[in-house]
């Protein structure tokens, strides 16, 4: 910089910090940045003049809206034409900035739009502040001004417009704040990283938004009645409660636990202590609608008595599945333990003490207690720090003919499957093969076994996949997508396998009331022709949409349903490390297999969203 722009730049400030009658260049001088309407003072007119003069600029606010570009979009573009490039970060804070707005700002060639994620973060941001360089000089406006017409127009703003040489202190430290934030690869993400999953909960903000505006418009408009003639009365357990409340309270307590039997009224106790202490808003959280009921009515009993709603879905659920008997329990690694001691009596009363051998399938998986891992044909679920296993089991190629002509005998008591393998690669089991191989188990004297712990209820497009595969098991094992969510898991099995008698098998939460209550309204659902339809079809738009893409790197896709597998060329696990950074639950299923297993409720446009950013990391 020129001696003489730096003697302007000194007069400036003797102006503005010494001497307000000192006479200086008032483009040097540093200055107070506001809006007036009655003179015609903006604070858009300090931003756009700087603008059209820089050689390039950069932009931090939180806030960016329509009402905010839409002045300043004509000077936009002419800096376009100019080649003048700028950088813009903004944030989700609140989600009040407006996907227009973004979507105008990324359609501008010379302008690059990053996002910072404040929740991501755990931090607020808040800055506002605009950089401008010209040559060696930088003039920067900082103070209260978001990109919004409020803010550059007619709010009560303050900010500060400063000039410096490009060795200034000053400015030193608001770039390398600047690049800082811009370069924060773990929070701060390029436009088409962020702005799907932005513009959902922005759609979800402003509906939200909405309903409230209406209900508060209904509100208004209504008379509100006395409350004082439908007021309950606290019983004695629940005065007390309220005392003691009060007694902690006073005593600067700011957390309590009720402890007290069912059906003795704790919710309404918590509610008459909050209408005692004068909260206006309280928020009681239940899970699901149905079992917040049996919750109400009963949440445990021993599985040594049945409950109503036990033995109702025992007869839903044998009835759709068409076995003969089931034992609940609480995930799939129990229903598959009990399947193998299931199996093992079986073939104790049916052969004697040799016949205790379980075929299963090369790169299956059925658990991770000592004898799901044994059943589970792969290696490194076989580590030396967990030995000894147990033993009698062995391993075939699913899918090879020839293993299965030598792999059954009279030491064999089940042969145990996957109908589609989930963690050994989404590997789809051939129905003749299956049919075969099932058919000389049994001349073997064997029953069979079909792990649905992953296929089960629907995940295939039916409601077990050994339908499909006609293969008529003995046993059935199921959890997962059983019960929604609620854990809980079940062992169904028929003819020859009916050997279990009391005492045999036990679990302590096993059936409990409040899970098999998620479960039959869940099986209530799933069995209804039209939502079988929809996972069928959802899995045909997902396995299409990906062949369509017709990438290099993607080397196969399969699958059945809602169970997809797709093979690609670069590591599973970076790609689903990248999904997970840009909003993508995906799992994996080997070094190079992605496996998607998606609820299945998932709309068209979720599977597009998904879809966009599994391209996107794939690139």
């Amino acid at each position: 910089m020129t001696e003489e722009k730096i003697t302007e730049l000194q007069s400036g400030f003797d102006t503005a910090f010494i001497d307000s009658s000192y006479n200086s260049n008032l483009a040097y001088r540093p200055q107070f940045i506001y809006n007036d309407d009655k003179n015609g003072q903006k604070v858009f007119s300090a931003i756009e003049d700087e603008l059209l003069r820089c050689d390039n600029f950069a932009i931090s606010v939180a806030f960016i809206t329509r009402g905010g570009i839409t002045p300043l979009l004509q000077t936009l573009q002419e800096l376009e034409r100019r080649g003048v490039p700028g950088r813009i970060l903004t944030t989700d804070y609140l989600s009040f900035s407006d996907p227009v707005a973004l979507d105008t700002i990324v359609g501008l060639s010379n302008i690059e739009l990053r996002m910072y994620q404040t929740e991501r973060a755990g931090s607020g941001f808040h800055t506002k502040g605009y950089i401008f360089q010209k040559n060696e000089e930088y003039r920067f406006i900082i103070g209260s001004s978001n990109l919004t017409q409020d803010a550059l127009t007619r709010n009560m703003e303050w900010n500060t417009k400063l000039v410096s040489t490009n060795k200034g202190e000053m400015v030193g430290s608001v770039l390398a704040e600047f690049e800082k934030l811009w370069n924060a690869t773990e929070y701060t993400k390029p436009y088409a990283e962020f702005i799907e999953e932005y513009r959902r909960k922005y759609e979800e903000k402003q509906l939200f938004n909405k309903m409230v505006a209406e209900q508060k418009k209904i509100a208004k408009s209504e008379d509100v009645p006395s409350v004082e003639a439908y007021k309950l009365q606290p019983n004695s357990m629940q005065r007390a409660f309220i005392y003691n409340l009060l007694e902690l309270r006073n005593k600067g307590v700011d957390k309590a636990l009720l402890i007290s039997a069912t059906g003795t009224g704790k919710t309404y106790a918590s509610a008459f202590a909050m209408r005692e202490l004068g909260f206006k808003r309280v928020l009681f959280l239940v899970h699901r609608n149905q079992i917040a009921k049996q919750a109400k009515k009963q949440i445990h009993i021993s599985n040594y008595y049945n409950s109503d709603i036990g033995l109702e879905y025992s007869k839903n659920l044998l009835e759709a599945s068409k076995m003969d008997k089931v034992y609940f329990c609480n995930s799939g690694a129990e229903a598959n333990e009990s399947a193998i001691k299931l199996a093992r009596k079986y073939g104790f009363l049916n052969g004697g003490e040799k016949r205790k051998t379980i075929v299963a399938l090369e790169k299956s998986f059925h658990g991770r207690t000592l004898a799901t891992l044994c059943a589970t044909g792969q290696d490194k679920f076989h580590p030396e720090c967990f030995a000894p296993y147990p033993a009698g089991f062995k391993y075939i190629k699913a899918n090879d003919y020839e293993a299965i002509k030598t792999a059954f005998d009279d030491t064999t008591c089940a042969f145990m499957l996957e109908c589609v393998q989930g963690e050994g690669g989404v590997n789809l089991i051939d129905k003749e093969w299956a049919k075969t191989a099932c058919d000389l188990a049994r001349k073997a004297g064997a029953i069979v076994i079909a792990d649905e712990v992953q296929t089960g209820f629907a995940r295939t497009g039916v409601l077990f996949a050994s339908e499909e595969l006609e293969i008529e098991p003995e046993i059935i094992t199921c959890a997962k997508g059983i019960a929604g969510g609620v854990p809980m898991g079940a062992c169904l099995y028929r003819g020859k396998a009916d050997v279990f008698v009391a005492g045999d098998h036990q679990s302590t939460f096993g059936g409990n009331p409040l899970a098999v209550s998620a479960a039959n309204t869940v099986l209530d659902e799933l069995t209804k022709p039209e939502f079988l339809a929809r996972v069928v079809s959802a899995g045909d738009k997902i396995r299409k949409t990906i062949s369509d893409w017709n990438l290099p790197c993607v080397k196969n896709v399969r699958g059945k349903g809602l169970m997809i597998g797709i093979d690609i060329e670069q590591s599973a696990g970076v790609i689903q490390k990248k999904c997970l950074e840009n909003g993508l639950c995906v799992s994996t299923a080997g070094a190079n297999t992605m496996r998607f297993l998606p609820p299945l409720v998932i709309t068209d446009s979720e599977i597009e969203k998904g879809l966009e950013i599994f391209k996107s990391c794939l690139m």
